[in-house]
């Protein structure tokens, strides 16, 4: 019998997404990062279906 341990991605829900959302207009409003990097990662957001 196999003991290896598969990990399954979990899902990201609208609400995780929105969350990392804010977080990422929070940091661009306080200037850590600039605008071609706010857009580029919600981008990666927007698409992302797993953590």
């Amino acid at each position: 019998m196999s003991t290896e341990r598969t990990e399954t991605a979990v899902r990201a829900s609208d609400q995780d997404r929105d969350d990392v959302l804010v977080r990422l207009h929070t940091a661009y409003a306080e200037g850590r990062l600039d605008e071609g990097e706010l857009a580029e990662r919600i981008d990666l957001v927007l698409a992302a279906r797993t953590h």
